[in-house]
């Protein structure tokens, strides 16, 4: 277990190390990949296929292509120290490529067999995160412009060729069928004997197996029983907004990918509690929300205690949300996070050269002082609260606009409902659930306690 956590750490900071090489040497080519990146992206989403791709396909993939793809940025040491060993000893030149960097070789169709181009396509594979922030986007968007063989490209076109369903890849046999053409296309025409025929069966064979054996559950934690239909946990989580204690019952015996599971499901996605009676309403404010600053209202929502109806935070467990409660609204966004970043920045030079010299309370003195020195804590960790900057800027100044209309429309419509409203920023959905599921961790510690 601590070896596969310092592997995961060595991997991620060869991600980085590759990342920051990409941007200093790649200059010009990362603009070009990245609109690239952006267009196949956007594809993907517009086919809405993140929805109609079946999750067992992403299993499949990962399982054939790539096991440690949920433990690395793109860059598997392992598999490039594997890959020199064997070719110094026995000059084989084997794969070990991880799904990033298949995806930069379908972006930049250059195959070529040199050292140039690997390492080439290892530091623009370090940088696909930057743009596709979930690692199931990653996946999509390969499946999207795979290579299943002669004239067929993407998972749609290799699905009318064998007359399946999206509806149909739910069983590892079919799963197995589409993924294993990934490492051997299927040619233009195929004779009855053909060795390709053999190598695909082999292939099919063993992605099927391992699917029916679950050999990726270990990705998924111990406890992925814990998730299926007649589980503890299932039954403690039935309704839309549990009871607190059903919560602590069902989250004290979950694994931290399951964590990640009961985050998705109950304080990200769905109708938060106080907008519960008026769920129109709720998507009304997304929408302004995304439109004044310019981000998809599906990377916003409501956490705490107005999202389950009652607080988990340890001094406050099982409080019931009240007017007194704050409405917590979360956006996740890369650029917003990156913009509000550079506001702080600039905030710190402005404050050490000239807002000393302004006249401030006590108070605000301490307080901006806290700020400074606390923000960039925040900032590694993958958080902004816009509140902590002063709104001196056009970008603080509408959020500052948009949190009073808010407020304003709040108390002229729902009069039971909370009154204070706060926004936090996060950089990815990484550091959205990370930070969270620490603060489920805080909750059962204090409750043993």
């Amino acid at each position: 277990m601590i070896g596969s956590e310092i592997e995961k750490q060595i991997n991620i900071f060869s991600g980085y190390v590759f990342n920051k090489l990409a941007h200093i040497f790649l200059k010009n080519d990362l603009l070009w990949f990245f609109e690239r990146l952006k267009r196949e992206k956007a594809l993907y989403h517009i086919k809405k296929l993140d929805q109609q791709i079946p999750p067992l396909v992403f299993v499949g993939l990962v399982l054939a292509e790539d096991r440690r793809f949920y433990e690395h940025r793109g860059i598997d040491i392992r598999a490039i120290l594997r890959a020199i060993i064997h070719y110094l000893q026995y000059g084989i030149v084997e794969g070990g490529s991880t799904i990033e960097q298949q995806l930069t070789r379908l972006l930049t169709n250059r195959y070529e067999k040199n050292i140039q181009r690997k390492i080439r396509e290892l530091l623009l594979s370090s940088c696909i995160n930057e743009i596709l922030l979930e690692k199931k986007d990653v996946l999509g968007v390969y499946l999207n412009l795979a290579n299943f063989g002669s004239n067929i490209r993407g998972i749609e076109q290799i699905c009318h060729e064998l007359n399946y369903s999206f509806d149909q890849l739910i069983r590892p046999p079919e799963v197995s069928e589409v993924i294993a053409r990934i490492k051997y296309p299927q040619p233009l025409s195929v004779s009855v004997n053909s060795s390709w025929i053999k190598k695909l069966k082999k292939r099919k064979t063993y992605i099927a197996i391992a699917l029916e054996e679950n050999q990726l559950i270990g990705k998924f934690g111990k406890n992925y029983l814990n998730c299926l239909p007649k589980s503890k946990i299932n039954e403690l989580l039935v309704d839309r907004y549990p009871t607190p204690k059903n919560i602590l019952e069902a989250v004290k015996d979950m694994e931290a990918k399951e964590k990640e599971y009961f985050l998705r499901s109950f304080m990200s996605e769905g109708i938060p509690f106080v907008f519960s009676k008026m769920p129109l309403y709720y998507e009304n404010i997304r929408q302004l929300i995304a439109e004044t600053l310019e981000i998809n209202p599906r990377d916003i929502l409501i956490i705490g205690s107005s999202r389950l109806g009652y607080s988990l935070k340890p001094n406050k467990y099982g409080q019931l949300v009240d007017k007194n409660s704050d409405i917590d609204f979360n956006i996740v966004s890369f650029n917003l996070f990156k913009k509000l970043e550079k506001c702080f920045l600039q905030w710190g030079k402005e404050y050490r050269y000239l807002y000393k010299k302004l006249k401030l309370s006590k108070k605000e003195k301490n307080s901006w002082e806290n700020n400074i020195k606390n923000i960039p804590f925040s900032i590694r960790k993958g958080f902004i609260n816009p509140i902590e900057i002063p709104n001196c800027y056009p970008l603080l100044k509408n959020i500052e606009s948009l949190r009073i209309e808010m407020t304003n429309d709040i108390e002229e419509f729902c009069n039971d409902m909370p009154k204070t409203i706060s926004l936090r920023i996060y950089k990815d959905w990484l550091s959205f659930f990370k930070q969270n599921i620490l603060t489920l961790d805080y909750l059962l510690k204090d409750i043993k306690k």
